[in-house]
């Protein structure tokens, strides 16, 4: 079990560094094309205007791939028990069944023992 559960952790680890990373990169992309906006100086309009479809381009592409990053990741554990030691708890399951049996069987022979007692006055002793 425990290492079913390391096993899905992982995955699930695995998964949210890959989507950590892939942000990353789509906002280092963003915040390059926004310091070469910055650094242009001639202020033209035609390199203005490639730097910005440059930058929407990059926010297409982090727009599209957060889309369909998964949102909720749902992990399911399931429990696989031991078949050793459901056959050792039934064995014990057994064994109480038998000693509750024998002390009631033991318990119904005093019973008889004590009614017969009881009931046989010549079983009786008297002083």
């Amino acid at each position: 079990m425990e290492r079913n559960t390391v096993q899905e952790l992982d995955t699930v680890k695995t998964s949210v560094q890959h989507n950590v990373k892939t942000c990353n990169q789509f906002i280092g992309n963003i915040k390059s094309v926004q310091e070469e906006l910055r650094k242009i100086n001639d202020k033209l309009d035609a390199s203005l205007l490639l730097m910005y479809k440059q930058g929407l381009h990059h926010r297409f592409k982090a727009r599209a791939a957060l889309i369909e990053m998964p949102t909720n990741v749902e992990v399911a554990f399931t429990y696989m028990p031991d078949t050793v030691i459901e056959k050792r708890l039934s064995c014990l399951a057994m064994l109480q069944n038998i000693h509750r049996d024998i002390q009631e069987s033991q318990n119904e022979k005093d019973t008889h023992h004590e009614e017969n007692q009881v009931s046989d006055p010549s079983r009786q002793t008297t002083t």
